[in-house]
């Protein structure tokens, strides 16, 4: 029988070493970046809750409140959130909604308020009783964030209540 036996020459060998040696650095490296942007991910979701905070209260949402502070519904907003079953939704997920609440700790209305609009702006469809509020948007035509940012204004009132988080004299507005 012949054996054939192949060697590798010496420069291939410290060619392949050399690579093999970059190739791991460069995954350390692409390691450290990717740690580096996860570390900066909550940074990025803040930053991006707060753009779809402003965008339906400058922009879109105008026929369901007036956005002078304090912002309040108007009578279509209410009516909207009467035809997409608010009631039954914050019925149905009145302990969650307040829990996430509770966890930012409010301390002003003002505070109250920036809590509903990125917790309804960041809600979950799969939570109960959700299916009308999707479906009132869609059969008026509406960008579900006009209605959720009416959401968010009713929740601020019930939480409110709830909580009793009661307006300071700068947050009262003269009649």
């Amino acid at each position: 029988m012949n054996n054939i036996t192949f060697t590798f020459p010496n420069w291939f060998l410290t060619l392949f070493s050399m690579a093999f040696i970059g190739f791991v650095a460069y995954c350390g490296g692409l390691h450290s970046h990717i740690k580096t942007m996860c570390a900066d991910y909550p940074k990025i979701q803040r930053a991006l809750t707060r753009i779809s905070e402003i965008l339906p209260q400058k922009n879109l949402a105008k026929e369901f409140v007036y956005t002078e502070s304090p912002v309040k519904l108007t009578p279509l907003g209410i009516e909207a959130l009467k035809e997409a079953k608010f009631d039954e939704f914050y019925n149905a997920n009145k302990n969650t909604l307040l829990a996430r609440i509770r966890k930012t700790e409010p301390k002003t209305l003002a505070d109250l308020e920036n809590t509903c609009k990125s917790i309804m702006l960041n809600i979950e469809d799969t939570l109960p009783n959700f299916e009308p509020i999707k479906q009132y948007a869609y059969s008026k035509g509406e960008p579900i964030s006009n209605i959720l940012f009416a959401i968010a204004i009713k929740l601020r009132d019930l939480a409110a209540e709830e909580l009793n988080i009661k307006p300071t004299q700068v947050e009262e507005k003269p009649e």
